[in-house]
């Protein structure tokens, strides 16, 4: 009986992608942009999505539930007042729209 899986493709020192042994070949797939935000969050952005997931480890997934729990941690919305589910549903919309902007729209608002 053999110590290895003689089916199992041999380790090699060419690169590890492309060719006929592999899923896909590296000319004709489209490589898709994962992250298209052109910097960092702000400060606002980082500590909404600090306050956001501690938030949601405690249960919170309601928008009212979610923004009384974002006031209750001493989270406020971008213009410093107090949370309702009407503000959070408007900043949720606006960085949702940023994070799942295509690299052409960003090209274009940028």
């Amino acid at each position: 009986m053999s110590e290895f899986n003689s089916f199992l493709i041999l380790p090699s020192c060419e690169a590890a992608k492309g060719g006929g042994r592999y899923i896909e070949e590296p000319t004709r797939v489209e490589n898709i942009v994962f992250q298209t935000r052109p910097g960092a969050l702000t400060a606002f952005e980082d500590r909404f999505a600090d306050a956001l997931m501690s938030v949601f480890a405690e249960g919170h997934d309601e928008l009212e539930s979610v923004a009384a729990g974002l006031n209750s941690k001493g989270s406020t919305d971008p213009q410093g007042a107090s949370w309702s589910a009407d503000s959070l549903a408007r900043i949720l919309s606006v960085l949702g729209k940023a994070v799942f902007a295509t690299v052409e729209e960003e090209r274009v608002r940028g």
